[in-house]
């Protein structure tokens, strides 16, 4: 599941040692090991996990998964008028090669932003 989603998300394995994933449909949902491990009959997945990504035209993480397990080592720092921007889907000007990366304001991931021939912006 990890490498399904690629270096950019700079997800610590270490962080899913003890969970597990459940795919459900064109969701992918995030659960602790121990509570799969209960009688869940009747129940759904979403009483037990938490929404980890959706398979569009490939696996792309929650904005709540993004903010919990991404890394902001490497993300792109925004200034805090940047971010704020970035949360209401406007672009900001960069310099980056085209692709995706993580936004991050302070300590925070905010959510998975795309460069594609000019500003960064917010992914849809």
């Amino acid at each position: 599941m990890l490498n399904a989603l690629g270096e950019s998300r700079q997800l610590k394995e270490e962080l899913f040692k003890d969970t597990a994933f459940i795919e459900d449909r064109d969701e992918v949902w995030i659960s602790s090991r121990e509570c799969l491990q209960r009688n869940l009959d009747g129940i759904k997945v979403e009483s037990v996990g938490m929404l980890f990504a959706r398979k569009k035209n490939k696996l792309e993480m929650t904005v709540n998964a993004v903010q919990l397990f991404c890394s902001t080592i490497k993300a792109i720092e925004l200034t805090r008028e940047e971010s704020m921007k970035f949360i209401e889907g406007e672009p900001i000007a960069t310099r980056l090669q085209d692709g995706e990366y993580i936004a991050g304001y302070g300590k925070s991931a905010l959510d998975v932003g795309v460069v594609k021939q000019g500003p960064l912006k917010r992914r849809t």
